[in-house]
């Protein structure tokens, strides 16, 4: 994974004045009513503390979305690639026969001990013996399903809301009533001290939802594999077993082309998407037919909040008409990346037309008359969303570009290095 991960930073502690960092704009996903949260990721072992969503999507990140939203665990593999009963390396009667009294405790005990540790502190007593690391496993083998039955967002309400926001979307308005502000206090009125307390009751919200939530950990089994190779050469372990050892641990997969639905649960709508192994190895789903859009991005720029009172939801209408970078743009960007997408050329994204609503992800099933289909919707907003994309790497974001240059080039788009001249006629 590029993503950062561990323990979010206290932004206020660093000076940062990097292209991607707003720094006194937060940007935090929230699943409210289930009191969790976690920060938007960010590059790993960046100096960069924040990204704003449309940094997020060109740096094609990933916030575990499909893990989060997995309804239908079925259809998904979170098994060992060992068969049952196999193990990554044999155990010996003499070695069973030594046991120490913390390998002697109850399979329940041991468990107990193994669920209180981190990863990196629990591959390392699984390394110890033979014994300790058959109970890790047994342990680690049911980690994804034991995350997922505490931390899934599937149903709940969820949104990527900023710090400063003045203003929430009427789906948290319905749930929160007491983050509704009053009428405005006049401009000059400074007297009118809980008008003014109203007026700011959105900020209020947001920043006692993020002392109130808590932080939603990564999924072990990710955490479990990357441990052990930290730890797995230095532990005088023969090599080969090294392969066997991390194949016994519990993978997330789904096969590549099925077919999965994502559902607004609020809104009775769905979109169409199909299962892939992207890039960085994460087994997830995008929209059918563009690789790019992950569900990671597509619900970036559905559920974002910013908050901005100048800016309003669109329409499923406004956003066909949506028109992003064109190619013509992206040429101009080549040229001169300071024609790159500014915040305005983003501006669908800072007010999601899913934010605050529920939300999950179902192997394809038929759904009643009384829900809408967007997938023509989100096809007609996905070449404009990539070359807006693309637009941003080549303005601002060099270590995407090669990314997006590829994918452009493989969905048949030309850039359009036409030379322009712009100014008023003498005649």
């Amino acid at each position: 994974m590029r993503r950062r991960r561990g323990e979010d930073v206290d932004a206020s502690s660093f000076d940062t004045d990097g292209p991607y960092v707003l720094p006194a704009e937060r940007w935090t996903l929230l699943a409210p009513k289930k009191k969790q949260q976690m920060k938007l990721p960010s590059l790993e072992n960046d100096s960069l503390l924040d990204l704003k969503p449309s940094y997020f999507c060109t740096l094609y990140l990933s916030f575990d979305a499909f893990k989060l939203l997995c309804n239908t665990n079925e259809n998904v593999k979170t098994g060992s690639k060992l068969e049952r009963g196999q193990h990554s390396f044999p155990m010996t009667a003499e070695l069973v026969s030594s046991r120490t009294q913390l390998e002697s405790l109850p399979s329940e005990l041991l468990s107990l001990v193994f669920a209180l540790l981190d990863p990196g502190d629990f591959i390392s007593l699984g390394l110890c013996s033979q014994s300790l690391w058959a109970h890790a496993i047994i342990w680690a083998q049911s980690g994804f399903l034991r995350w997922s039955n505490e931390y899934s967002w599937a149903g709940t309400p969820m949104i990527c809301v900023a710090s400063k926001l003045r203003e929430l979307p009427q789906s948290i308005y319905s749930m929160f009533p007491e983050s509704i502000p009053e009428g405005m206090p006049e401009e000059h009125d400074t007297s009118n001290i809980h008008g003014w307390k109203s007026r700011f009751r959105p900020t209020q919200w947001h920043n006692d939802m993020i002392k109130e939530c808590e932080k939603r950990p990564d999924p072990y089994d990710d955490q479990y594999l990357e441990e052990f190779w930290k730890h797995i050469h230095s532990a005088g372990i023969p090599k080969m077993f090294h392969e066997p050892m991390a194949a016994s641990f519990p993978s997330f997969s789904i096969e590549s082309g099925s077919k999965w639905c994502l559902r607004n649960l609020t809104q009775k709508e769905y979109i169409r998407m199909e299962g892939i192994v992207t890039s960085d190895g994460e087994a997830t789903v995008c929209f059918v037919g563009n690789h790019w859009l992950t569900l990671d991005i597509l619900l970036i720029w559905l559920i974002t909040w910013r908050g901005d009172r100048f800016l309003k939801t669109w329409s499923w209408e406004q956003l066909d008409e949506f028109v992003g970078v064109t190619d013509e743009g992206l040429g101009d960007i080549m040229i001169d990346p300071t024609y790159g997408p500014l915040d305005h050329k983003f501006w669908p994204i800072w007010a999601g037309r899913w934010a605050g609503h529920s939300f999950d992800v179902v192997n394809e099933c038929t759904l009643g008359a009384e829900w809408v289909d967007r997938s023509s919707n989100i096809d007609s907003l996905s070449g404009k969303m990539l070359r807006t994309l693309y637009g941003l790497a080549l303005a601002e974001v060099e270590e995407a570009r090669d990314y997006w240059a590829e994918i452009f080039e493989k969905s048949g788009g030309v850039v359009d290095l036409q030379l322009r001249e712009y100014g008023t006629d003498s005649d």
